[in-house]
């Protein structure tokens, strides 16, 4: 994969506490948001690639059910979505 456009995340939505992302193989920022648009995760990426969200907050405790929103940059694109979490 080559494009930040062809990223995506699975399984969505998912009961299991884990998301895993498909990345281009190079350097992403991801940063997730609850629907109430505050800013609950932000990672920096160095090698892009497969990464496992454990559906966890910035202070490492477990998010809540519900819709999520996330951004994926690199130095030339930005890609937006959504994720669900059903628990």
């Amino acid at each position: 994969m080559d494009a930040l456009e062809d990223a995506f995340c699975y399984p969505n939505p998912t009961h299991t506490g884990e998301i895993t992302f498909k990345l281009p193989a190079r350097r992403v920022v991801i940063k997730i948001f609850n629907i109430a648009g505050e800013k609950v995760f932000e990672e920096i990426l160095p090698d892009g690639g497969l990464w496992k969200w454990e559906c966890i907050n910035s202070d490492n405790k477990k998010v809540a059910s519900g819709i999520y929103i996330y951004i994926l940059t690199d130095d030339k694109t930005t890609k937006t979505g959504k994720l669900g979490i059903i628990k």
